[in-house]
């Protein structure tokens, strides 16, 4: 297993600092009517705007700090994003391969910051080799990833329950690695070429994710 759950990581107090800075107004913001989220480093930011960042704006000592207490020490971050759904099923299967340069890439870090009754994460044990997928991921990308075995059956009430949201036909051949229940305090970490989905849910939620390299 890949995906490992980090228990009891975040102090109460420390999701509060975050999600304070996430819901405050300013020029990051990208607010869409899908999500809205705030991006605070990564290869979508202009240097000048990075730079900015880097150094007085966003709560880089506690984020790196959090990042330390699981033992992981990345040489640089593609991307840092904290992010609101609003359309509770708008992503399906996908991975955060960047570029998708095998030598580079490392986890990711998964920190739930705050939901609604309940809310999950499906990381499969398929590993994608190739840059990043986006949300549309195909039929031809599964079957090119490792560990595909066209005689895999999900089980239906694991489908019900979490994916209900996918296609099933693009579930055939996919084997889960680990279903994970968000609790707050928590951080999971699995590999960037991993598929993985957000667990069928009707419930606001939001999260810190950060995409790593070795």
């Amino acid at each position: 297993m890949s995906a490992k759950i980090h228990k009891d990581v975040i102090l109460k107090e420390e999701i509060k600092q975050l999600l304070d800075w996430f819901w405050t107004p300013d020029n990051f913001v990208w607010d869409s009517p899908f999500a809205y989220s705030k991006t605070v480093a990564g290869i979508t930011l202009q240097p000048e705007m990075a730079v900015r960042i880097k150094n007085d704006y966003w709560p880089e000592k506690l984020i790196l700090d959090i990042v330390k207490r699981i033992n992981l020490n990345p040489t640089s971050y593609d991307e840092i994003t904290f992010l609101h759904i609003k359309n509770k099923n708008y992503f399906g299967l996908h991975t955060d391969t960047g570029k998708g340069d095998q030598e580079t890439l490392d986890k990711n870090i998964l920190i739930p910051l705050y939901f609604e009754e309940k809310a999950s994460t499906v990381i499969f044990k398929n590993r994608y080799l190739k840059g990043k997928t986006g949300n549309t991921f195909t039929k031809e990308m599964a079957e090119s990833c490792e560990f595909y075995d066209p005689n895999v059956q999900i089980d239906e009430h694991i489908i019900q329950e979490h994916l209900s949201h996918i296609n099933q036909d693009l579930l055939k051949g996919l084997t889960i690695d680990m279903i994970y229940e968000w609790k707050i305090g928590d951080v999971l970490t699995f590999d960037r070429q991993q598929v993985h989905t957000p667990g069928t849910n009707n419930c606001d939620k939001t999260t810190l994710s950060l995409f790593t390299n070795k």
